[in-house]
């Protein structure tokens, strides 16, 4: 999730007049949890932009033989997603898309490690994010049981 009804990875963005454009601002000192693959990195406007283009099968991942996105919708007519730097996102869509603000902060759109991926070649072994809590993989039984704990850590100070 891009942000929540307050900034949380972007601190602030812009929408173009025509709602066909947005940019993003990413948070400075945001990072994954300290776990394999990512180990702890900074997140980048590259994550964002992988985690899109993943998530609605464009870009990189156009034409390829993956299963359609589960929430392909939050991407209707998705034009790009650039990363100009690595704290800046812009996502351009070929109409109009006044919706996409709501969809960059919904739970069900999170941006994603590309290293896991490349790694295990899909997103269901390990689950690594920018949030307050992180998977315990030692606690967690396969097939019954996901444990979290608190993530040590976490970027925003003071929580969880």
């Amino acid at each position: 999730m891009l942000f929540r009804s307050k900034p949380a990875l972007a601190e602030r963005w812009e929408v173009s007049p025509d709602a066909k454009t947005y940019t993003f601002h990413l948070r400075k000192g945001v990072k994954f949890a300290n776990l394999p693959p990512v180990n702890g990195r900074d997140l980048t406007a590259a994550d964002v932009k992988w985690s899109y283009e993943y998530s609605s099968r464009t870009g990189q991942f156009k034409g390829s033989k993956l299963a359609p996105a589960k929430f392909a919708s939050y991407f209707e007519n998705l034009e790009s997603v650039e990363a100009p730097d690595a704290g800046t996102v812009v996502v351009k869509f070929s109409e109009p898309f006044s919706p996409f603000l709501s969809y960059a902060a919904d739970y069900a759109n999170p941006i994603m490690p590309k290293e896991v991926f490349d790694r295990d070649g899909n997103l269901t072994k390990v689950m690594v994010g920018t949030g307050a809590f992180q998977w315990d993989e030692a606690s967690s039984q396969k097939g019954t049981k996901v444990v979290f704990k608190k993530n040590p850590t976490y970027w925003q100070p003071g929580k969880p």
